[in-house]
């Protein structure tokens, strides 16, 4: 509760109340079945992704192929975390769908380049922001 902090658990309140409204959930599951599944099918063999269909992640082999479906996802418009957290806003044919396409024309590239994919990169690869001192 952070010591009191209110502020927080208004907007906990306020989420759970939404997704008590009626289907928001099964909606949400229903929906992030469809991207899970997409997802899975595209990436197949170079990546895996796991999870359930409200949250699943993408599981790399190394870093570089994270690095290189993130910048392909970029040159779509899809900022690429690492996990897809579906949410009642993506609950929408054109959203998923879009996702579901820039998901796979990444794919694409990485099954291309599965076996070096830092020789795509158009950028130097990413480095750990935090690291253990001393």
């Amino acid at each position: 509760t952070y010591a009191g902090e209110l502020v927080s658990l208004a907007a906990t309140k306020a989420t759970l109340e939404k997704l008590r409204w009626e289907g928001a959930l099964s909606k949400i599951n229903f929906q992030g079945r469809f991207l899970l599944e997409s997802a899975q099918q595209s990436i197949q063999p170079s990546a895996a992704v796991v999870g359930v269909p409200s949250r699943f992640v993408f599981k790399f082999p190394t870093q570089l192929h994270v690095d290189l479906f993130q910048q392909e996802c970029m040159k779509k418009g899809v900022l690429f975390t690492g996990a897809h957290n579906v949410a009642l806003s993506h609950c929408n044919r054109e959203i998923l769908g879009k996702l579901a396409a820039v998901y796979l024309a990444a794919s694409r590239v990485l099954s291309q380049n599965v076996g070096d994919p830092g020789k795509c990169l158009e950028g130097e690869p990413t480095r750990p922001a935090f690291r253990r001192q001393g």
